[in-house]
C-alpha cells in the first residue's frame, strides 16, 4: 500500500474513532505505525480533533468515492481546493467482517 494512502487510512480510521490496535489490525500494520502517522499529524496541526457526530441517514445519500483535491476542514467536511465547494460526509460502517465502509454525502 502506497505510504500516502495508507497514513490518509490511518488518519481517517483515528478520526472514527477507531483505536490504535484495532487500526493496526485493519490495516495489517504495527501499533507504532500507527502511533506515529497520528503523532506526526497532530504535531503539525493537520487532524482535528475527534468528536463523535451521530447522522441519521435515509439511505438515499449519494456515495462520495474520491477526497482528491479536497482539504479536511473537520472531521466530517472538506473543502475542494480548486472549487471552494464544501462537502459534508460520513462514514457508513462495513455491515460484514472483511468488508470496507465507505463514505457518503450529507
Amino acid at each position: 500500500m502506497e505510504k500516502d494512502l495508507r497514513d490518509k487510512k490511518i488518519i481517517d480510521l483515528h478520526n472514527e474513532g477507531e483505536s490504535t490496535r484495532s487500526i493496526a489490525d485493519i490495516l495489517n500494520v504495527s501499533k507504532s505505525t500507527v502511533s506515529n502517522v497520528v503523532k506526526s499529524f497532530l504535531d503539525k496541526g493537520d487532524v482535528p480533533s475527534k468528536v463523535v457526530v451521530d447522522v441519521k441517514l435515509s439511505g438515499k445519500e449519494e456515495r462520495f468515492d474520491s477526497f482528491v483535491g479536497y482539504q479536511r476542514l473537520d472531521v466530517n467536511e472538506y473543502v475542494h481546493k480548486d472549487s471552494g465547494d464544501i462537502v459534508r460526509v460520513a462514514f457508513v460502517k462495513a455491515v460484514n467482517p472483511g468488508e470496507f465502509g465507505y463514505f457518503v454525502k450529507l
